[in-house]
């Protein structure tokens, strides 16, 4: 049986938050439930499974009863996988139509700035932004790139347009050599599968904190 948290992980890709992906999980395996069921069963807060709810009938993962009280139902798997897909392709052809325009007219508005020789950081927070940032060195790249991360990110990576970006990379006489902390012969295997020129295993930068109830996480460091 597929991992739950893996599960969880891959719907991120679908913009479902943790909550979100509890309780379609939940409702595909225990079947059609109350709100209230639904937040006992999973030990949700109610107000916030309601709005998770609301959520997920809006972008068409589930289905919801006239009755009281009200059932929610499941959609199958892959009609709602479309359903989210299907909404995303519209909102991406509402922005290609509105982006050229937008362009013109944000720049229009813009104050002319001289040009300072002073030092800049870019911080990239959230994963399909760092992803998507990723994904434009590659493409643009001609020369040599160190992708510096975990296994599980290398993993995530494979679902987005990374591996086709780094095709173009190497096309164009670009290298890409990724250094990550994995030594699972299952794992490494669909890593290699990025196309990456070269992987090599090595203990990664990592620190622990402690998150907001006291037990300790591990922050990845990623790094190009």
């Amino acid at each position: 049986m597929q991992d739950k948290d893996e599960l969880i992980t891959m719907l991120k890709h679908f913009d479902l938050e943790e909550t979100d992906s509890k309780i379609y999980i939940g409702l595909l395996q225990v079947g059609p439930l109350s709100v209230g069921n639904i937040a006992a069963k999973l030990e949700i807060e109610r107000g916030k499974a309601y709005r998770s709810l609301e959520k997920l009938r809006s972008i068409g993962l589930i289905t919801t009863t006239l009755t009281n009280p009200i059932i929610c139902k499941p959609i199958e798997p892959k009609e709602a996988l479309t359903n989210i897909i299907s909404h995303k392709e519209n909102e991406f052809i509402t922005m290609q139509k509105l982006a050229s325009k937008l362009a013109v007219d944000l720049k229009d508005i813009t104050r002319k700035q001289t040009m300072s020789d002073t030092p800049t950081v870019s911080i990239i927070q959230g994963r399909h932004n760092i992803y998507s940032r990723i994904g434009k060195m590659l493409q643009e790249s001609t020369g040599i790139i160190y992708m510096v991360t975990t296994e599980k990110d290398l993993l995530r990576m494979y679902h987005t347009a990374i591996p086709e970006k780094i095709k173009i990379c190497k096309n164009k006489g670009g290298q890409i050599r990724i250094i990550t902390d994995s030594e699972d012969p299952n794992t490494l295997s669909i890593i290699s599968k990025l196309g990456a020129s070269e992987i090599r295993i090595g203990k990664l930068p990592i620190k622990e904190q402690n998150d907001s109830r006291g037990s300790k996480t591990r922050r990845d460091v990623r790094g190009i």
